[in-house]
C-alpha cells in the first residue's frame, strides 16, 4: 500500500495505541499482521515501531571524576593555547596555570590538581562537547562544495564588461623550475579587463593565507572599487580562507570562477602571465623563502612602472579568414594610468589618486629603484649560492671559460705549439694543427637563430 509519511505516522499511532491496549499474544499477533501488511516492514521492525519505548540504560563504565570546574578550567585553558589537540595540550597545562595565577586569577585547587591527573585521552573525552569534529568529507569533496557556492564566468559576467573598469582577473604563475617537488614562490597575477591595470605580488607557497595576503595588497593598489572578480577552479582561489575574506577585500563585488580546462575563460590574465611573471622572473625555481620578500618588491616596483608608463594596444577584433586569423588592434596605444583618467566609470577619487601617483614618480628613478631591488635579489641569491657550495651562473661560466682542455683534446686555435718534454718525462712532440672538418655532401649551414617577435596581444 503506498502511503505518504504523515499518513504513516499517523497509522502508526493508532496502532501503537491500539497494541498496547491488547492483552493476548494472539491478538497482538494479528495487529502485527495487519500492521506488517500496510507498511510492509519486517515483523521484528513492527514489533519495535509499536513496542513502548525502552528507558536508556546508564553509560557504562566508570562515572567522571572531576566536577564541571575542572571541566571549564580545562575548556579556557584549552581555547587560550590556540585550541590544540590533547597530546600537545598535556604538556603544557601547568604553564597556562602558572600563567593564569601570575595573571591574578583565583583558581581552586581542587580543580587544578584534577586537571593536572587527567591523561590525554581523558582530555579529549572532556573537550568532546565543544571541539569540532570532522565532518568526514575529503579535500576533494570540500572543494567540489566550494565550487558550486561560486558561479561560473560565462554564465554570470555582462556583455559589457570589457567597457566598465573594476572586472578583474586573477590567476597564479608558480616559479617551480619545471618541477612541482617541494615548496616554491609564486606569482599571483591581477588584471583589470578595460583599463589593462595590472598588479603582480609573490608570495611563499600557495597556501591559503599567503595568497589571501599577496591578493590584499595588490587589490588595495587599484584606483578604482572592483565590480567583478574571476578566478580560476583550482584550490588556490577556490578555498575557505578567500571565501571568508572575499568580501572584505572586495567588498560588492561578484565572485566568479572559470570553468574546468578553459584557460580562455581567464585569456587577459593569462597573457599577463607572460607578459609580468615570466617576462620579470623568467621560467627557473626560486625555492627558498629568503628570495620572498625581495621577489615581492621587484614585482610592486614593477607593476608601478608598466601601470604608469608602459602603453599597451588593445585587440579589438579577431577573425578567422581561411586558415589565419585577421587581428585589428586599437591604433593608439595608451598606457593603464591613461585609460583609468579616460574613463567616465572611475571615481574623481581614483583619478586624484593616480595623478598623485605620476607626480610622485619618474621613468628613470622608478627604474633606478627596480635595479636597485633587482641588485638586492642577486645578492640574496649568491648568498644561498654560496651556502648551499654550488657556485652562482657567473662564476661558473667563468670557470669554464677559463678551465684548460680536457686531455687528448687538441688546444684551440691560436694557442701556441709547446715543444719539449711533457710532465711524464716522454718525447718532444709538437702539437698538429687540426685537420679541416669534412663537410657532409648533404649538410646544411644552419642559419643563425632570429629572436621571436613578440606579439601584442592585450599589452
Amino acid at each position: 500500500m503506498n502511503m505518504t509519511n504523515d499518513e504513516k505516522k499517523t497509522n502508526q499511532r493508532l496502532m501503537r495505541r491500539r497494541y498496547a491496549e491488547l492483552k493476548s499474544k494472539k491478538q497482538k499477533g494479528a495487529l502485527l499482521d495487519q500492521f506488517c501488511a500496510m507498511t510492509g516492514l519486517h515483523r521484528k521492525s513492527a514489533i519495535r515501531s509499536l513496542s513502548p519505548k525502552q528507558k536508556r540504560h546508564r553509560k557504562r563504565g566508570r562515572p567522571f571524576q572531576t566536577g564541571m570546574g575542572a571541566r571549564t578550567l580545562l575548556r579556557r585553558i584549552w581555547k587560550q593555547a590556540g585550541r590544540p589537540c590533547a597530546v600537545l595540550l598535556k604538556p603544557v597545562l601547568a604553564l597556562w596555570i602558572e600563567s593564569l595565577r601570575r595573571a591574578g586569577e583565583r583558581l581552586d585547587e581542587t580543580e587544578v590538581s584534577d586537571v593536572l591527573r587527567m591523561s590525554a585521552r581523558t582530555i579529549d573525552r572532556r573537550l568532546s562537547g565543544v571541539r569540532p569534529r570532522w565532518s568526514g568529507r575529503s579535500r576533494a569533496a570540500s572543494l567540489a562544495e566550494h565550487r558550486r557556492r561560486i558561479p561560473l564566468k560565462v554564465e554570470t559576467w555582462p556583455a559589457d564588461a570589457a567597457a566598465h573598469p573594476g572586472w578583474l582577473e586573477i590567476d597564479t604563475v608558480e616559479h617551480c623550475g619545471g618541477s612541482t617537488a617541494g615548496e616554491y614562490n609564486c606569482s599571483e597575477t591581477m588584471t583589470d579587463v578595460p583599463t589593462q591595470w595590472t598588479e603582480t605580488r609573490v608570495s611563499w607557497t600557495k597556501r591559503p593565507e599567503a595568497v589571501e595576503q599577496r591578493v590584499r595588497e595588490g587589490a588595495a593598489c587599484f584606483p578604482f572599487p572592483a565590480r567583478g572578480v574571476n578566478t580560476d577552479n583550482g584550490p588556490d582561489y577556490v578555498n575557505e580562507t578567500l571565501n571568508r575574506c572575499f568580501v572584505e577585500i572586495f567588498p560588492g563585488a561578484l565572485r566568479t570562477r572559470s570553468r574546468p580546462y578553459c584557460k580562455n575563460d581567464n585569456a587577459h590574465v593569462e597573457q599577463k602571465n607572460g607578459h609580468r611573471a615570466r617576462r620579470i622572473f623568467g621560467f627557473g625555481r626560486y625555492g627558498d623563502p629568503e628570495t620572498t620578500e625581495a621577489m615581492n618588491e621587484v614585482a610592486r616596483l614593477q607593476s608601478l612602472f608598466d601601470n604608469l608608463y608602459r602603453p599597451t594596444q588593445k585587440l579589438l577584433s579577431k577573425t578567422k579568414v581561411g586558415h589565419k586569423y585577421s587581428k585589428v588592434f586599437e591604433k593608439e596605444p595608451k598606457t593603464p594610468a591613461q585609460r583609468v583618467l579616460e574613463s567616465a566609470d572611475v571615481p574623481e577619487a581614483g583619478k586624484a589618486r593616480v595623478r598623485a601617483l605620476l607626480a610622485q614618480n619618474d621613468p628613470l628613478r622608478l627604474l633606478r629603484r627596480i635595479e636597485s631591488a633587482w641588485e638586492k635579489l642577486r645578492r640574496i641569491q649568491a648568498r644561498l649560492a654560496a651556502r648551499k657550495g654550488s657556485p652562482p651562473a657567473s662564476r661558473r661560466a667563468e670557470a669554464r671559460r677559463s678551465a684548460p682542455p680536457l686531455r687528448g683534446r687538441l688546444p684551440p686555435a691560436g694557442t701556441p705549439a709547446r715543444i719539449g718534454q711533457d710532465a711524464a718525462g716522454g718525447a718532444a712532440s709538437q702539437a698538429r694543427p687540426p685537420a679541416p672538418a669534412k663537410k657532409h655532401p648533404f649538410s646544411v649551414t644552419p642559419k643563425m637563430a632570429q629572436p621571436r617577435n613578440q606579439g601584442r596581444g592585450f599589452g
